[in-house]
């Protein structure tokens, strides 16, 4: 049993991007053609390449990588990480993670002065023609959400894409209401703060959140990206099995995800007890927005937070891309047509 909601929040900039189409592993392994060792897997053009980014070249890549970006996350065989090199520059970087023969971007970074000039554009292009030829990958997802730069989705126009509209609802409400509402005026019994978790087990609930479909913010969490005193965390057996994040933005306050894999029906009360709490001595004009992603809770969310009122929550739409890779084994069976029509043309002429 699981409760979830939650939006896509960017750690850093509006260039991030979930990963939106996780599935189970079970059984499938990832089949990779060739080894990578020393940083050797990578294609480039005239201009632009790309690499596997590890502890040699981490440093140089750092800036284009989430705030608070752990090297632990390198050693995650589902996760790559690659870096972008424009005219022998760093560029920007992608994260992205493997799901069978799927995989989901979930951050992709191109660095302000490199923008406007084709570089994202190439980025995908070369990052498609990898993970098609190194990892046997026949799709390619990723979210935008509502309110990121267009940017983002005009990087697939060059490219056959699926494009899905995703509904998303978004409560609005403030502190105030949420402190003196009596859902949440119990105490917490099995909750504690996200800094106090430990970071191994934090990292296992984020893989189950991936492999759940359920992960709504980048991954992995990092407890500085968000408010890490009031976010919860629900344990079961010493083990996190719920998670409730507020994030500051602008003046205001958003909770990104909620999401609870306990069968305890209570959990994620018991974590807004936790945080609400804490918030006792914040200003209850403080504004609190809260994102929905399955309608099924909506109603559940809106009792909660005592909403009673239709002018509370609204709809925005954001957009899941799907790139099929087949269009690379088309490409290349074209340019085998033409050059074989060249080369006939060639001997026809010389005859």
């Amino acid at each position: 049993a699981h409760i979830v909601s939650g939006a896509h929040t960017a750690a850093t900039q509006i260039e991030t991007s979930r990963s939106g189409l996780a599935q189970k592993q079970e059984g499938i392994v990832i089949k990779r053609k060739r080894d990578i060792e020393n940083n050797k897997t990578g294609c480039k053009n005239m201009t632009c390449k790309i690499a596997q980014i590890n502890e040699q070249n981490l440093e140089y890549y750092l800036s284009s990588l989430p705030k608070g970006f752990e090297e632990s996350i390198l050693e995650d065989d589902r996760t790559l990480i690659f870096g972008i090199e424009s005219f022998g520059m760093a560029a920007g970087a992608i994260m992205v993670r493997l799901v069978a023969f799927k995989a989901d971007i979930f951050w992709f970074y191109i660095e302000e002065t490199h923008r406007g000039m084709g570089t994202g554009s190439k980025a995908i292009l070369m990052l498609s023609k990898l993970l098609h030829r190194d990892y046997d990958i026949e799709e390619i997802t990723m979210d935008i959400f509502a309110g990121s730069d267009e940017g983002l989705s005009h990087l697939f126009n060059a490219f056959p894409v699926e494009r899905e509209t995703l509904p998303q609802c978004v409560f609005e409400t403030t502190l105030g209401q949420l402190l003196s509402s009596q859902q949440l005026s119990g105490k917490s019994k099995s909750s504690v703060a996200l800094a106090d978790v430990e970071h191994s087990k934090l990292m296992r609930f984020c893989n189950e959140l991936i492999d759940r479909g359920e992960d709504l913010v980048p991954m992995p969490i990092y407890p500085d990206d968000y408010m890490k005193e009031q976010s919860a965390v629900f344990n079961e057996n010493e083990t996190p099995e719920g998670i409730l994040l507020f994030a500051r933005r602008g003046e205001g306050i958003e909770i990104p995800i909620m999401a609870s894999f306990s069968m305890n029906s209570s959990a994620i009360t018991d974590m807004m007890f936790f945080s609400i709490d804490k918030f006792r001595r914040f200003s209850e004009d403080t504004p609190v927005t809260v994102y929905i992603v399955e309608p099924r809770v909506k109603t559940m969310i809106k009792t909660l937070l005592s909403m009673n009122k239709d002018d509370n929550y609204g709809f925005m739409e954001s957009e899941r891309i799907t790139l099929d890779l087949y269009f690379l084994d088309k490409t290349e069976e074209e340019a085998k047509q033409t050059v074989d029509v060249w080369k006939a043309f060639l001997q026809r002429q010389a005859s």
